[in-house]
């Protein structure tokens, strides 16, 4: 059945099967999500979690819940490196952390004022900190 563009979920299967990635295998995918400081912000958050560098093209990095968002990653172990300087295309590689944030045992507090997405995403996600994160 092919699929619709008004519905592109019709036709699937519900609940949808799905096969894990086997182990010892990589994912690579390409995802082209429309712009949103929301999906940015999830984004960040994943590649920040994952293993290895994901690279992150035309995000809306220059708004402030991304920002602390970016903050919060490299204060978390995570290294964030922007290889070009191309507004028009702006591109970030995130290498993140395997799963486990990287704090030091004394702790570390991130700063994320009013981004209310970021303190979502990381009150649950701190609880994969290696010390005790203060937000």
């Amino acid at each position: 059945m092919p699929i619709s563009p008004a519905n592109p979920l019709q036709g699937l299967a519900d609940p949808l099967p799905l096969s894990p990635v086997p182990e010892g295998s990589r994912l690579r995918a390409t995802i082209r999500p429309p712009g949103s400081k929301s999906l940015t912000n999830r984004a960040l958050l994943l590649a920040g979690l994952a293993n290895g560098t994901s690279t992150l093209r035309s995000a809306l990095t220059d708004a402030d819940d991304a920002q602390r968002m970016l903050a919060a990653l490299k204060a978390l172990g995570c290294k964030v490196h922007a290889p070009t300087d191309d507004p028009a295309r702006p591109t970030l590689e995130i290498t993140g952390v395997d799963g486990r944030w990287q704090v030091p045992r004394d702790g570390v507090r991130l700063d994320l004022q009013n981004a209310g997405t970021a303190t979502r995403f990381l009150t649950a996600a701190s609880v994969l900190a290696s010390g005790p994160v203060t937000l």
